[in-house]
């Protein structure tokens, strides 16, 4: 767990908190992500902004290992 917010945050915004979760399912892991606190003018990461920002980079990376 962490906290986190962006440069977009006013200084009035609390910071965000991110919560991720890693469980083995099989000989695979499941990545659960909870993005709590975010002010409401902010929910790009609903629309895919950490699939696009994180993951997919994450999946390019180690895939090439």
């Amino acid at each position: 767990m962490q906290t986190w917010r962006t440069t977009n945050f006013t200084d009035e915004d609390e910071d965000s908190t991110i919560e991720v979760l890693l469980e083995p399912v099989g000989e695979e892991t499941r990545i659960t992500v909870r993005h709590s606190n975010v002010p409401s003018e902010y929910h790009g990461y609903e629309d895919g902004g950490w699939q696009k920002s994180y993951f997919d980079p994450m999946h390019e990376h180690f895939s090439a290992r």
